[in-house]
């Protein structure tokens, strides 16, 4: 449940930088079909720099961690863990950055009208939103909580209660954990972030 009103939370905040993002780029100059292109150059002036930083940071070079594409790497990242992973609460805080930053991009991306979904961004943002809850659940209530599982629950809380399809959200996940062992608490975690989010919605019509 706490978990829940985390994910709402943050796909209130979500759905108010999507937003955003698309006002802001109707206001940059030139034709609509030049949109993607600035999009394009905000997007790799961003992530760039983070993903030098994060490379400097985990140690390991190669990680694109998922910012500039669908983002399943990142989402597997936080379901399953990384030998790069820092543990502890620099890895919470690390996956709570990386779904920030990983927001941000798909904002950019979507708002200019870029050749890209909301659909495997959503998915990637709601499970690294999890993981770090879990992971600050397991470092602050019990060592033996899985962050994997709230990584799952987060996947299918958040994109279900942005977009508003919470049935498709719970067998997607069960489909994805490859078992139904989380149906109850994504139930209880989906009824929440669809009653929290019920005049919100990721899609205009």
């Amino acid at each position: 449940a706490l978990l829940a009103v985390f994910i709402a939370a943050m796909g209130y905040m979500s759905l108010r930088v999507f937003g955003g993002m698309r006002r802001l780029m109707r206001r940059l100059p030139g034709p609509t079909w030049v949109r993607p292109a600035w999009g394009g150059l905000l997007l790799g002036i961003f992530v760039t720099p983070l993903i030098v930083l994060a490379a400097d940071l985990v140690g390991t070079e190669g990680q694109g961690l998922g910012l500039m594409g669908g983002g399943y790497g990142a989402a597997q990242t936080a379901i399953t863990g990384a030998s790069w992973l820092p543990v502890g609460w620099t890895g919470a805080l690390f996956l709570f950055v990386l779904a920030i930053a990983k927001l941000i991009a798909s904002a950019l991306t979507i708002g200019s009208g870029g050749s890209a979904g909301d659909f495997a961004p959503s998915l990637a943002i709601g499970g690294l939103l999890g993981g770090a809850f879990g992971r600050a659940a397991q470092l602050l209530i019990d060592p033996s909580i899985d962050p994997g599982a709230f990584a799952l629950v987060g996947m299918g809380a958040f994109y279900g209660g942005i977009a508003h399809v919470p049935l498709s959200a719970l067998v997607l996940v069960c489909e994805l954990a490859g078992n139904y062992d989380l149906l109850v608490p994504l139930m209880l975690a989906l009824g929440v972030s669809i009653v929290a989010l019920r005049k919100r919605t990721l899609y205009e019509a």
